[in-house]
């Protein structure tokens, strides 16, 4: 009861004592005795009339605090990001919230049809242990109901759309102060993206370590080499070695690069050092020193008309580092004898760098992924040739820092075309004027 319902209340009482002790000798004194009689009678309407008014006035005032504290309550249910399923203490659902219906795949129209025994909604859905077994959610709340609490219990959702929510629930047992259990309530939340996220770490792990043990194996069998047999070789010979080692030392260290500056993505953006450049110059040059390291594939470049404007301003260790990543994804990718096609074009202020090969294509259902930090579009497959799954993330952070744009356009079988734009080198300096 609200303060302002006691005071009415203990209002009233007072008024109801003087009214019964005084209200009769007052009465006898102020009218004969003939005219009592008829004046209590009107007293005692009047008394009971003003109880009525006082009566209403207190159950329309408690009926407001009543649903002022429902409303509040309701508006908290809704406000919490997980779904919340509230049950009472034969297990029928009572209240569920928006964001359980959102996680259950169920149109918030239906909203109704749910509030029923907890055995009856069960069927509607296909839920299952993460072993596949059909999963028996009402264990979980009887032992709530029971007083005991369920933590972080993992169940997948199987939706009639064919796609699998992972859930993880907790039941939470609802307490009187007398410590009788009056229901329970299931806290869902969505874990998919979240064990998605898990399995990509791990297989970034394990992808990183073999990454890793390859070149180191290889300076390691060199250096051995060198070791026991240098003396016998001739120099040419020596000097292989040394190149072999070079090279896989310069690859342990672009792997160690490419994870510090991932590292730092995740901090912040790294810090671009700009000077202008000519993209067609950088272009070819990247080119001509893949071309030599894949002999088995030809990469042929199509440069803008002579008189096009190419300079862009920017980093250019970054800017050569896409290029080396997509024209190497394109080799990586492409069959033996496969053409990579590098294009530059103008198109208004920007200007376009294409790579197209006749790889393997990247599949539809897994392109909206292309771009994630140490994600590979083939881990797992017989197309996996290894690779930290950094380096699209890095160029698209890359270009998008230089106020470009990159996208790509992929078909299973077919090839990938990935393109990138720059804005021209004049075009940033009049932005900067403006």
């Amino acid at each position: 009861m609200t303060q302002a319902a006691l005071r009415t209340t203990a209002i009233y009482v007072v008024f109801a004592a003087l009214w019964i002790i005084f209200s009769d000798h007052f009465l006898e004194a102020l009218a004969p005795s003939e005219s009592v009689a008829p004046l209590q009678t009107t007293k005692g309407l009047l008394f009971v009339l003003i109880t009525a008014v006082l009566l209403f006035s207190l159950i329309k005032s408690q009926m407001r605090s009543t649903f002022s504290s429902e409303a509040q309550l309701r508006a908290v249910f809704e406000s919490i990001a997980e779904g919340l399923i509230i049950l009472d203490e034969y297990q029928n659902v009572v209240h569920l919230n928006d964001a359980a219906l959102s996680l259950l795949g169920v149109d918030p129209a239906e909203k109704s049809k749910l509030l029923r025994p907890l055995q009856e909604i069960a069927r509607d859905f296909d839920l299952r242990e993460t072993t596949g077994r059909p999963a028996e959610e009402q264990q979980y709340t009887a032992k709530a109901l029971s007083g005991t609490t369920i933590r972080n219990k993992e169940l997948v959702l199987h939706r009639s759309n064919g796609t699998a929510v992972h859930l993880e629930i907790s039941v939470n047992p609802i307490v009187r102060r007398d410590s009788h259990v009056i229901g329970a309530a299931i806290v869902i939340r969505d874990v998919t993206e979240m064990n998605r996220l898990q399995k990509l770490r791990d297989e970034f792990l394990a992808t990183a370590a073999h990454e890793f043990k390859t070149p180191l194996a290889v300076i390691k069998a060199n250096a051995q080499i060198l070791r026991t047999s240098a003396a016998k070789w001739p120099e040419e010979k020596r000097n292989l070695c040394l190149t072999m080692i070079d090279r896989q030392c310069q690859k342990t260290n672009r792997l160690i690069q490419d994870l510090l500056i991932g590292s730092r993505l995740d901090r912040h953006s790294p810090d671009i050092s700009k000077t202008e450049f000519d993209l067609v110059d950088l272009t070819n040059n990247v080119v001509e020193g893949l071309q030599q390291l894949s002999a088995r594939h030809r990469i042929t470049l199509k440069q803008p008309p002579a008189n096009t404007f190419t300079r862009v301003e920017g980093d250019r260790e970054r800017i050569e580092q896409v290029l080396v990543n997509l024209i190497e994804n394109a080799i990586k990718y492409s069959p033996a004898g496969g053409e990579i096609n590098v294009t530059l074009y103008r198109e208004g202020p920007r200007i376009w760098t294409a790579i197209q090969d006749s790889g393997i294509g990247i599949a539809k259902e897994k392109q909206q992924h292309v771009f994630e930090k140490y994600y590979s579009a083939h881990s797992g497959t017989p197309h996996d040739y290894g690779g930290l799954g950094i380096g699209l993330s890095l160029s698209k952070e890359s270009i998008l820092r230089h106020g470009g744009a990159i996208e790509f356009e992929s078909k299973e079988k077919v090839g990938s075309t990935f393109r990138f734009a720059l804005p021209v080198a004049h075009e940033v300096r009049n932005e900067r004027s403006a």
